[in-house]
């Protein structure tokens, strides 16, 4: 098995790992990165961070966008409370189990081929996990 030393090395003890661990470049010599795919989740989570805070107006603009779809995407005949009343659901799993529950959208609000409707029976409550695998996908 062939391995490689991480460049970030904030491992506790050693930062050689297997090439398994470590993102593909084409660009490298080795084909892979310098730094491991732990210390990459870590490094990326950091920046959007910062970068949350350096650029705020433009993820203000993501989540108008968001909002306005789904304003759009709610029928006048939605009974309005129902709704909150899952998200609120799905707020109190999260508090009683620790783990992060969203309200998903089964058919995405603004899909590639369909769109859906943001009503009672398209949502959905589920982990946050699967959420963001599921992503615009249904």
């Amino acid at each position: 098995m062939k391995t490689k030393r991480c460049s970030r090395a904030d491992h506790k003890g050693s930062a050689v790992l297997p090439l398994s661990e470590f993102p593909t470049n084409k660009r490298k010599p080795d084909g892979h990165q310098t730094y491991c795919k732990a210390c990459a989740r870590r490094y990326d989570k950091v920046w959007r961070v910062q970068d949350r805070k350096k650029h705020p107006e433009k993820y203000q603009h993501y989540q108008r966008a968001y909002e306005e779809q789904r304003f759009l995407a709610t029928p006048p005949w939605v009974e309005k409370l129902q709704i909150l009343a899952l998200y609120e659901q799905a707020r109190t799993l999260t508090k009683e189990t620790g783990i992060k529950y969203q309200v998903d959208h089964v058919v995405p609000l603004k899909g590639k081929h369909i769109s859906g409707l943001h009503c009672l029976s398209n949502l959905q409550i589920i982990t946050k996990d699967k959420n963001l695998k599921k992503s615009n996908k249904f």
